[in-house]
């Protein structure tokens, strides 16, 4: 049974959306956890810390998703004119017709790799680019929304209030005054 060109394309592209996904909703998911139980800080603290957390997380995955595809583009236009075309095109001269056509046609053979060397080249530039450079810029201001929001909630231990369920915002009455 022949497998269908189409699916050969297609299964590099859904591979590295699957992965992206799953590695960055587990971290998020183990980020916010960690975040929300952690006994070092007040609750209040906590529940900050996992929002800023959870926003992040929600911001990798959406911005790898949207970008991967024009850093993909990016990457293929890029090896293939900057690349093997400068490397072959400055040599073709030095190179009989024979053996450049020769080199050509196992080029364009082994395909599948350059496809593959394309995909992985585009996992790594997305991920640093969207988690090192576009994320920290834009997390602080999602993870205010979400904090004011109070998506997360901070796991209370024995004797712990959080100060929305504490009596700490009512006013004080003076006695005697």
């Amino acid at each position: 049974m022949k497998i269908p060109q189409n699916v050969l394309v297609l299964a590099p592209a859904a591979s590295i959306a699957v992965s992206l996904i799953a590695k960055d909703a587990v971290n998020c998911y183990l980020y916010v956890t960690q975040a929300r139980s952690n006994k070092k800080f007040k609750p209040k603290q906590r529940a900050d810390v996992a929002n800023y957390d959870f926003a992040n997380g929600i911001i990798n995955i959406g911005l790898q998703l949207l970008a991967i595809k024009p850093i993909e583009k990016l990457m293929e236009k890029l090896i293939e004119t900057k690349c093997m075309d400068k490397f072959f095109k400055n040599r073709q001269q030095e190179l009989s017709e024979g053996s450049y056509k020769k080199i050509m046609s196992n080029i364009s053979k082994h395909e599948g790799v350059a496809k593959g060397a394309v995909a992985v080249l585009s996992v790594i530039l997305c991920q640093y680019f969207i988690k090192r450079v576009v994320s920290p810029y834009l997390s602080v201001p999602a993870g205010e929304w979400t904090k004011q929001k109070g998506i997360i909630k901070p796991k209370l231990y024995e004797g712990e209030t959080y100060p929305e369920n504490s009596k700490t915002n009512e006013p004080k009455q003076i006695a005697n005054a």
